[in-house]
This record gives C-alpha cells, sequence and structure tokens, in this order.
C-alpha cells in the first residue's frame, strides 16, 4: 500500500475506535465528536511531513510500518521532529479550536499528571486502530500504556472484545 493510503486507513481505524472508547466511557455527543475529528486529524502532521519531506519522510513511515514501532519514535530520531509536533504547529498557525489543537499536539505523549479524556481516548484510540489494521488482539499487554491511561480506560475482556469486533465491522 502507499503510504498516503496507510496514513489515511490509521487515521480512520483511530477516529473510529477512539469514538467507540467515547461511547463506552459515556462522553457527551460533543466530546465523541470531537474524538471522531481529533482521530481523523492526528497525523495531519505526517501527511504534511510527507508532502514537504517526500524521500526521507516515505522512508520514515516504511520503517514505521514495517517494524511496528510507534511513527513518532522514529520521527524523532531521524527528524528530530514528529508528526505531532508539526500538527500542533499547524492548526496553531491555522487558529483551529484548542481542544483539536490538544488532541493534535499531545495524542502520542508524553503524559503527565491527571488524565484527560478526549485526549485518552484519541491515544488509546490509535493504539486499538493499530492493532485491528495489523490483524492483532487487543489486549492490555499489547496496547503498551502507562498505568495513568490504563486505569482510567479499566475495561473488561469483555469490553476489549466488544470494542475490537466493533472496530473491525467499522474499519
Amino acid at each position: 500500500k502507499d503510504a498516503q493510503q496507510r496514513l489515511w486507513e490509521s487515521a480512520f481505524a483511530t477516529a473510529s475506535v477512539a469514538q467507540l472508547i467515547a461511547r463506552k466511557k459515556r462522553f457527551d455527543a460533543r466530546d465523541q465528536e470531537l474524538v471522531f475529528v481529533g482521530g481523523l486529524l492526528q497525523n495531519i502532521g505526517g501527511l504534511f511531513m510527507l508532502s514537504t519531506l517526500s524521500r526521507p519522510y516515505l522512508s520514515v513511515l516504511e520503517e514505521a510500518f514495517n517494524t511496528g514501532s510507534y511513527l513518532a519514535d522514529i520521527e524523532n530520531v531521524r527528524l528530530g521532529i514528529n508528526h505531532a509536533e508539526v500538527g500542533r504547529d499547524l492548526f496553531t498557525r491555522w487558529k483551529l479550536p484548542e481542544p483539536l489543537v490538544l488532541l493534535v499536539a499531545r495524542h502520542e505523549g508524553p503524559f503527565a499528571g491527571e488524565v484527560i479524556p478526549t485526549l485518552a481516548a484519541v491515544h488509546i484510540g490509535e493504539r486499538m486502530g493499530d492493532l485491528v489494521l495489523s490483524g492483532k488482539p487487543i489486549t492490555l499487554a499489547e496496547l503498551k500504556l502507562d498505568d495513568a491511561h490504563a486505569a482510567w480506560l479499566n475495561f473488561s475482556d469483555e469490553e476489549f472484545l466488544c470494542i475490537e469486533e466493533e472496530a473491525r465491522i467499522k474499519i
């Protein structure tokens, strides 16, 4: 698959799963919509980098896709900046709403202090979406969440299975 297609699939998977998490966590309708839009747009910085740094960024994307490593980690090492930071800068420049800027800017972490529910939904949605796209089962161990996010999520095995089934249908 080409890089743009993979980024789109990842964005849609993240948005879909983030919205499923928001429903399970009983977010209000506005926040459910926010996490869906945030999930769709969380990798906008990656699309920008792909369009401006074509070949170097393609090799970064290929490394992430082929190794299963987190894209932001590879970007930081190889480019000195990651897609979340680029997305934050773009959204700030475009004067988009602060809650949306937050989701794009911080969805990769690091996370400190109290869990922000909308941000947690997008962050965990991305992890779960990636597992769904790779065909792996969604388990707490596979998600590799920090303790605060794992405690916030607090899903039973049955809830993980339900999210996985719904996500596979939707995606």
